[in-house]
């Protein structure tokens, strides 16, 4: 009696999840930087080759650098939440961080060392975009739906990444940047989604609770 109890409670809770727009708008925010970290990183060596005569291998060893940079951005968000810093301010510095640096790749002559840099600044600042899954059980309805939630939210930053890789490919093979430069430019829109869930955040703990704990703590599931 007590499974079947816990099954009516699950089937629930994705239905609540389905019905929910705050899930699928951390999905695709979250997946609109996953679109952009993972096709840059895909083109940056064979494009710095084609571009500048770069070594493919070369390009891909400082790629390690940006990877690890990435990670400390994610690290850096959890730290600047755990001190009170808006993660609404965060996210918008973040998001003009992250695409600054990308359109600047290749919509300018800028050089291979340049490029380098830039990618490195793109990761550091994208690894803070990424921080945002925190707030995956502040998006469920219910707390009996925080796994189906995760699951929704999973599976549309995965479709980011599964477009990735063909898109900045088939726009790396134009003969001129503005597909490529399209397609940034539509990652960094997507990324825009998550600015209502950290509103809605900020507002709920701008109440009595707020002197309590961190700003992007969360405390329970969304009703």
């Amino acid at each position: 009696r007590d499974k079947e109890g816990e099954q009516v409670s699950r089937t629930r809770g994705v239905r609540d999840v389905l019905k929910s727009p705050w899930p699928y708008l951390l999905g695709l925010g979250i997946g609109g930087d996953a679109f952009l970290h993972v096709g840059i990183m895909s083109v940056l060596g064979p494009y710095l080759a084609h571009k500048y005569g770069a070594d493919p291998a070369a390009i891909n060893v400082w790629n390690i650098g940006a990877m690890v940079l990435n990670m400390l951005g994610c690290l850096l968000f959890g730290k600047l939440l755990n001190k009170g810093v808006s993660p609404l301010k965060v996210n918008i510095v973040s998001i003009i961080l992250t695409g600054a640096p990308a359109l600047a790749i290749f919509a300018f002559p800028i050089g291979v060392d340049a490029s380098i840099a830039c990618s490195w600044i793109f990761m550091f600042f994208s690894g803070l975009l990424t921080g945002m899954i925190i707030f995956t059980p502040s998006v469920a309805p219910t707390r009996e739906s925080m796994g189906a939630t995760s699951g929704l939210v999973t599976q549309l930053t995965l479709l980011g990444v599964l477009l990735s890789a063909p898109v900045f490919f088939g726009a790396m093979a134009a003969p001129s940047p503005t597909p490529i430069l399209i397609a940034i430019s539509v990652g960094l829109l997507v990324c825009l989604f998550r600015i209502p869930i950290l509103s809605r955040i900020e507002n709920k703990h701008s109440g009595a609770d707020a002197a309590a704990k961190p700003v992007g703590t969360p405390s329970r599931a969304a009703t």
